[in-house]
C-alpha cells in the first residue's frame, strides 16, 4: 500500500508540473477543404451564424475548389456575388456555390485556452539595419513586446518548443525567424515589409486581431505551419501567406493578399483581388511564336518566341530557354534566349510557310499569335508574296503623333531576288482602313477617329472612323518610300490597313496585271499617365489639424483618370481623361505626405497600406474609374501613384507618369485607452481624515495613454506624432468618484468621495521621448476627499473609480475610445483605486479642555485630535503629528486663528503655542498639544473658539446648531478650584 501511494504521488508531480499543450489540430477535422467556415464548439451546424457566412466580392478567387459546394451556411449571392470566383476542374472560373452548412471548430477552452505571458520586461523596441538578436538562448520564453522597423532579423531560438509575447508589430524590412514550435502572440500587426520565416513546424497563435497589410508570412516550403486567430484575421494589400488559417471570428481578405494554403473562419470575407489556393499554382511553362500578317519574299520576317511562365504570358521564365523554330516541318534555326527573343525568317522562293517549334528545353507546348490573335499551330503560316506594300508603327502615347514609319512598296527583283521599288516619285491612292482591336468595337465608350498623315510632299491627311476607310494621296520619294505618321486620342490597341491597287503593264505594253497589295499593322496607343483625385468635396490637406478627411480603415471615394498626351506641358489633373481605357490590374501605392519634417512635424511618420492596390478599369467604370471603397490604414496624409512599370497591352508606361491630390487628413478610426495604476497620497503620515483633500502621489496620477487604431484594429502609429495627436488638451471635465470600499457610516449610509471642488485639477501631458512612445495624459493637481455625516464611521480603507465620460475619452475629431470599430462610444473608468495600498480614513476631531489656574501664573490649555475607533469610540489619535492650528486672535466668523471672549479686564488676554509668549502656530505631536495663556493678573474667564480645518470641525450642537463647527473651551482664571476630574489636590512645599 506504501509503495503503491508513493508511485501515485510521483506520477501526480509529474503531470501537475507538465505544461499543458494546445491540441493537434487534425486537418481532416478542420480544414477538410480549400474553405470552409465553423459554427464553434456547438454541436447545431450553422449555430449562431447571423449574416453571409461566405462573403466574395471583386475580382476574388478561389483555386482548389475541386468543383464542390463550399461548406458555408450561406453566401452574398444576389448581393455582389461574382460568378467566376471559384475555379473548376477544367481551368475555368464558376459561381462559388455553398452546401448550406457548416463544420465543427475548436474548441478553445481548457487546454486551448490562449496562454499570456507573464512579464512586463524582455522588449525589444528596436534594431539596427542589418542586426540579428536571437531570443531563447536562455532560459527565458515569456517576452514583453516586440516592436521592428528596420531590416533586421529577430530568430527565436529552438532550444524551447513554447513562446510567448504581449505584442509583435514588425514593418520596414524586419524579419522575424520561428523554429519548430508554439508560439502566443496577444496582439500580431505587421505591416509593409514584414517577414515572418517558419523553420519548421509552427504554429502561432494570437488573441487579439491579427492585421497583416503588405507583408509575407512563411514563403519557404514548409507546408505545416498554421495561423490560429481568436479574433479576427485581417490581411491586406499585396500580402502572402502560405499554410493554414483559423479564426474563431472573420477572416478578412482585401486588395492583393494571397493566401496559399486553406481558411477555416466562422466568417470569410474575400475582396479586391484576394486569392485563396489551397496548392501553389505550378503554371505549366509554354512557348509562344507570334508575328504580324504580310511577308516579303524578298526580305527576312521578324518573328517573335517568348518562354511563358503563365497562361496569358505576363510573367516570363527567368532561366534561360533552348528552342528550334521549324519551316514546314524542317528545322529552320535555333535560339538560345531568357525571356523572349526576336529572329529572321527568309522564304526567297515564295509562297505559304507553316511555322513551329521542335525540340525545346524546358520540354512544353507552344502557341501561336497571329496579328495578336490565337491560332491553332496547323494554321501557324506565313504567306511570302513577290510583291507588296509594308509598314510597321510603333506604339504610341494617345492624343500624340505617333513616330514617323515608312511604307514601301516593293517587288522581288526576279535577277538578285532583293526587293526594287514598285515605283518612286510618285503619289499614289492608298485606300486605309481603320479598326477596333482591343477594346474592341463593342467595348468602347468613345469612337475615336483615326489621324493619318502623309508626310512627303505633297503631304496630305485623312481622319478614318473606326471600321471605316479613307483613300489617303500618299507620295512615294525617290527610293519608292513614303512616310506617314497617325494620331489616336484614345487608349487602346487598332489596326491599321493599307491596300492598294495597282496595274503593272509588260515591257512592251501588251499585257497587263492588276495587283492589290495589303498590309496590316495593329499598334498601342497607351495612356500617358494618370492622375488620382478625390471628388468628395473636401480638399486633402497635411497639417495634424486641418479638415478631417477620413477615418483610419474607413471608405473614401478616390478617382483614378488616365489621360492624354500633350505637348504643351499641360498637367495630368488638367487632361481629360481617356474613355477607353481598360485593365484589370493596375498597381498603386501610397505615398506618404504627413506626417513630414519637411511640412513641420516633429519627424517624418510611418507609411500605411492602402486597402485596393490593384485597380481595374472596365468599359463602364474607367472615365474617370470612380471608387468609393478605398481605405487607408494609417493617421497623416497620403497621395498615390503608380507601383511599378505598367505593361499596357504590351507597351509600357513609366512608374513615375503619375500625380496625385493629397488625401487627407486621416483619423484614427477609434481609440483604445489603458490607465496606469494610481495611488493616492495620505495626508497626515499613514492616513487621512476623513474631509481632508487628498491628492495623488507624484508620477503616480491617474494617466491615460491614448492609442489609434484603425478600423482593423492596427495602431496608427503616426498618431503619437507631435501634433497629430488629437487628444491634447482634453480636461476631463465630466469626470466623477465614486466609492467602491463598500464602506458605511453607523446609520448605514455608504461613505461618498467627493471632488474638492466642482472639478479640481487640469489635466496635463507627457513628452513622447526616447522611452516613450505614446502619449499620455495625467490628471495633475486633483483634490478629493470622503465626506462625513453625523453619523460616525468606524476607520476603513479608502477605495474609489475615476469615472471619465465618453466626452473626456474622445479626441478633438471626435474618435472615441471604443472596444473595437464596430462597438459604440463608452467611457472610461479608472477601477477601485487604491486597492491593496490600505489608504487609511479616518473619522477625526479637535478637542479643547477647560483651563484653570491663577491669574498671576501661565494657564495652559490641553488641545488635541481623536479619532472615531473600531468599536465606535472617541480615541486620542496618537498617530496624528501633522495636525496645524493657529492661535492668533481672530473673529467669531473667521476661517483661522483663536476666538476669544473675554470678560472685563481681559481684553488683553492672547493665546500661544509656546511659553512665554512663544508664537502663535502650533502643531499636533502624537494627538495633543497645548495652548498657553500669559497670566493677565486679573480674574475672570475668557470663552475659546479653535478655528480648525474643516475635518477637524465636528458636530458639536452648540446652541442647537447641527453643522460642522469648531471646538469650543474656557480658560479660568483666578482662585484655582480644581479640575473637574481631580478628588483632591493638595499643595506640597
Amino acid at each position: 500500500m506504501v509503495k503503491v501511494m508513493r508511485y501515485y504521488l510521483l506520477l501526480l508531480l509529474i503531470l501537475t508540473d507538465k505544461v499543458i499543450a494546445f491540441e493537434l489540430v487534425n486537418d481532416v477535422t478542420y480544414f477538410p477543404s480549400v474553405v470552409q467556415g465553423h459554427h464553434g464548439n456547438s454541436k447545431y451546424s450553422c449555430d449562431g451564424i447571423d449574416s453571409f457566412q461566405f462573403e466574395q466580392n471583386g475580382s476574388s478567387k478561389i483555386y482548389g475548389t475541386l468543383d464542390k459546394d463550399l461548406m458555408f451556411c450561406s453566401n452574398n449571392i444576389g448581393h455582389g456575388l461574382p460568378s467566376n470566383g471559384c475555379d473548376t476542374s477544367l481551368e475555368g472560373y464558376r459561381t462559388c456555390s455553398v452546401t448550406g452548412v457548416d463544420i465543427k471548430g475548436i474548441d478553445l477552452t481548457g487546454e486551448n485556452e490562449f496562454k499570456y505571458s507573464s512579464v512586463s520586461d524582455g522588449q525589444i523596441h528596436s534594431c539596427s539595419s542589418g542586426q540579428n538578436v536571437i531570443l531563447g538562448l536562455n532560459e527565458q520564453t515569456e517576452f514583453s513586446r516586440v516592436t521592428l522597423y528596420s531590416p533586421c532579423v529577430v530568430t527565436f531560438s529552438s532550444n524551447h518548443s513554447e513562446y510567448r509575447v504581449k505584442d509583435v508589430e514588425m514593418g520596414g524590412g524586419a524579419k522575424i525567424v520561428l523554429s519548430s514550435g508554439d508560439y502566443y502572440f496577444e496582439s500580431l500587426t505587421l505591416n509593409r515589409g514584414a517577414n515572418i520565416v517558419a523553420l519548421g513546424d509552427v504554429r502561432i497563435f494570437v488573441k487579439s486581431k491579427v492585421n497583416i497589410t503588405d507583408a509575407k508570412v512563411n514563403e519557404s516550403e514548409i507546408d505545416n505551419f498554421i495561423l490560429l486567430g481568436y479574433d479576427d484575421i485581417n490581411v491586406n494589400g499585396d500580402s502572402y501567406v502560405k499554410g493554414k488559417l483559423y479564426s474563431d471570428k472573420h477572416v478578412y481578405l482585401n486588395g492583393s493578399s494571397f493566401i496559399e494554403g486553406r481558411v477555416t473562419s466562422r466568417y470569410l470575407r474575400m475582396n479586391g483581388n484576394s486569392v485563396i489556393n489551397q496548392k501553389k499554382q505550378i503554371q505549366k511553362s509554354h512557348f509562344r511564336i507570334s508575328f504580324n500578317s504580310g511577308a516579303l519574299s524578298c526580305t527576312s520576317k521578324f518573328i517573335s518566341v517568348q518562354a511563358c511562365a503563365n497562361d496569358n504570358c505576363s510573367s516570363q521564365l527567368t532561366e534561360s530557354a533552348f528552342v528550334t523554330l521549324t519551316k514546314n516541318g524542317a528545322n529552320y534555326s535555333e535560339e538560345t534566349f531568357t525571356g523572349s527573343t526576336s529572329t529572321e525568317v527568309w522564304h526567297p522562293q515564295g509562297g505559304l510557310v507553316t511555322l513551329g517549334l521542335g525540340v525545346t528545353v524546358p520540354s512544353a507546348d507552344y502557341s501561336c499569335y497571329i496579328d495578336g490573335r490565337l491560332v491553332t499551330n496547323a494554321q501557324c503560316q506565313l504567306n511570302f508574296e513577290d510583291s507588296g506594300i509594308y509598314f510597321d508603327i510603333d506604339d504610341s502615347t494617345a492624343c500624340k503623333n505617333s513616330n514617323n514609319f515608312e511604307l514601301f512598296a516593293v517587288k522581288k527583283d526576279q535577277v538578285t531576288q532583293q526587293c526594287v521599288p514598285l515605283f518612286a516619285n510618285k503619289t499614289k491612292p492608298i485606300s486605309m482602313v481603320f479598326n477596333y482591336i482591343t477594346p474592341d468595337a463593342a467595348g468602347i465608350n468613345e469612337a475615336a477617329k483615326l489621324t493619318i498623315n502623309s508626310l512627303n510632299t505633297p503631304n496630305a491627311s485623312k481622319v478614318i472612323d473606326g471600321g471605316s476607310s479613307e483613300v489617303l494621296q500618299v507620295h512615294f520619294d525617290a527610293n519608292g518610300k513614303a512616310l506617314l505618321n497617325v494620331n489616336y486620342p484614345e487608349a487602346g490597341k487598332v489596326e491599321l490597313a493599307a491596300i492598294l491597287t495597282e496595274t503593272i503593264s509588260s515591257t512592251d505594253g501588251s499585257t497587263s496585271e492588276t495587283l492589290i497589295l495589303e498590309h496590316s499593322d495593329q499598334f498601342v496607343a497607351k495612356a500617358d499617365g494618370f492622375h488620382f483625385f478625390n471628388d468628395s468635396g473636401r480638399d486633402g490637406c497635411t497639417g495634424a489639424s486641418c479638415e478631417l478627411f477620413a477615418k483610419a480603415g474607413a471608405d473614401f471615394k478616390m478617382n483614378v483618370k488616365a489621360v492624354c498626351g500633350v505637348d504643351d506641358g499641360t498637367a495630368y489633373k488638367d487632361r481629360v481623361p481617356l474613355k477607353n481605357f481598360q485593365l484589370t490590374d493596375l498597381k498603386i501605392k501610397p505615398v506618404l505626405q504627413a506626417p513630414l519634417v519637411s511640412n513641420g512635424d516633429i519627424k517624418d511618420g510611418s507609411l500605411g497600406g492602402l486597402g485596393l492596390t490593384s485597380l481595374s478599369f472596365t468599359k463602364a467604370n474607367s472615365a474617370p474609374l470612380r471608387l468609393t471603397d478605398q481605405t487607408y490604414f494609417e493617421v497623416g496624409a497620403m497621395s498615390v501613384a503608380l507601383d511599378g512599370e505598367l505593361n499596357y497591352l504590351g507597351a509600357s508606361i513609366p512608374e513615375t507618369h503619375s500625380s496625385s491630390e493629397i488625401f487627407g487628413r486621416f483619423s484614427p478610426y477609434y481609440l483604445t485607452v489603458t490607465a496606469n495604476t494610481s495611488h493616492p497620497a495620505a495626508q497626515c503620515g499613514s492616513f487621512t481624515y476623513m474631509d481632508q483633500p487628498f491628492g495623488f502621489s507624484t508620477g503616480e496620477e491617474p494617466t491615460l495613454s491614448i492609442i489609434g487604431k484603425s478600423k482593423s484594429g492596427a495602431i496608427t502609429n503616426n498618431y503619437q506624432v507631435g501634433d497629430w495627436w488629437r487628444y491634447h488638451g482634453k480636461q476631463w471635465l465630466e469626470r466623477s468618484y465614486s466609492d467602491t470600499s463598500g464602506a458605511t457610516s453607523a446609520d448605514g449610509a455608504a461613505l461618498l468621495i467627493v471632488d474638492e471642488s466642482p472639478i479640481s485639477g487640469t489635466v496635463e501631458y507627457y513628452l513622447v521621448n526616447g522611452t516613450n512612445s505614446v502619449q499620455r495624459a495625467y490628471l495633475s493637481g486633483a483634490q478629493l476627499h470622503y465626506g462625513r455625516t453625523a453619523s460616525l464611521a468606524t476607520p476603513f480603507n479608502g477605495q474609489f473609480d475615476l469615472e471619465l465620460s465618453k466626452a473626456d475619452v474622445t479626441d478633438k475629431d471626435g474618435i472615441c475610445y471604443q472596444d473595437s470599430a464596430d462597438a459604440a462610444c463608452i467611457g472610461f473608468t479608472f477601477d477601485d483605486i487604491a486597492k491593496g495600498d490600505v489608504f487609511a480614513l479616518r473619522y477625526g476631531r479637535f478637542v479643547m479642555q477647560n483651563a484653570y489656574g491663577p491669574s498671576s501664573e501661565e494657564l495652559r490649555l490641553e488641545v488635541g485630535t481623536q479619532y472615531v475607533g473600531a468599536s465606535g469610540e472617541w480615541l486620542t489619535n496618537s498617530e496624528d503629528n501633522c495636525s496645524v492650528f493657529d492661535t492668533t486672535s481672530a473673529t467669531e466668523s473667521a476661517d483661522a486663528g483663536l476666538y476669544l471672549k473675554p470678560e472685563p479686564g481681559l481684553e488683553a488676554v492672547q493665546g500661544f503655542t509656546q511659553p512665554v509668549e512663544g508664537g502663535q502656530f502650533g502643531y499636533i505631536g502624537l494627538g495633543k498639544s497645548l495652548i498657553y495663556f500669559p497670566a493677565p493678573n486679573t480674574g475672570g474667564e475668557v470663552i475659546l473658539q479653535q478655528h480648525v480645518s474643516k475635518w477637524l470641525k465636528f458636530y458639536w450642537n452648540y446652541n442647537a446648531v447641527g453643522d460642522l463647527q469648531d471646538p469650543r473651551g474656557t480658560a479660568h482664571f483666578g482662585t484655582y478650584r480644581g479640575h473637574d476630574r481631580i478628588i483632591s489636590w493638595r499643595e506640597v512645599y
